[in-house]
């Protein structure tokens, strides 16, 4: 899986390097940049290479999978457990329209000192709630990937829950 993710992040970067060479690249630099080891043809044939060593291995587990003798067999789907999605903290603040003022505010209550003064013992929950499809994961989002963020916070550590959330009865 994360050979994969490794992949897609790939394309991610590549796509953002392009994006940075064509509004603020010369003539010159373009040239360097198509010839260089990130040119797009480079690019494509790494990125072909990664796949098909990817599908290789696929095709070498589905081959075990039928030397060992497994079947595939049908189960039905409404037993099935459901798999929490992975996600990422990434975002790109251009495309998000109008939320300026909703993240100023939840970084300035952030960045407040704690009201009982109990430095890092104490707790503070900033709730973010809204109907399905607001935008309160991308709010979120971009509060986390603010640099202001990096300076407040030693570490920090992207966790996305989209499970209903019920608290436990003592």
């Amino acid at each position: 899986c994360s050979d994969a993710e490794n992949v897609f992040d790939g394309f991610e970067l590549q796509h953002k390097r392009k994006q940075v060479v064509e509004v603020s690249g010369s003539t010159a630099m373009k040239v360097r940049h198509f010839f260089s080891s990130s040119s797009p043809l480079a690019f494509r044939f790494r990125m072909a290479h990664q796949i098909k060593e990817i599908r290789d291995r696929l095709d070498k587990v589905a081959a075990d999978g039928i030397r060992f003798g497994l079947a595939t067999i049908s189960i039905d789907l409404g037993l099935v457990v459901q798999r929490r999605e992975m996600t990422h903290s990434h975002v790109d603040a251009s495309d998000v329209i109008g939320r300026e003022n909703d993240r100023e505010e939840i970084i300035k209550l952030l960045m407040q000192p704690h009201p009982h003064g109990d430095g890092d013992k104490s707790l503070c929950v900033i709730p973010i709630v809204g109907i399905g499809g607001l935008g309160k994961t991308t709010l979120a989002k971009l509060v986390f990937n603010d640099k202001r963020m990096d300076d407040l916070f030693r570490l920090k550590m992207w966790i996305f829950d989209s499970g209903s959330y019920s608290p436990r009865k003592p």
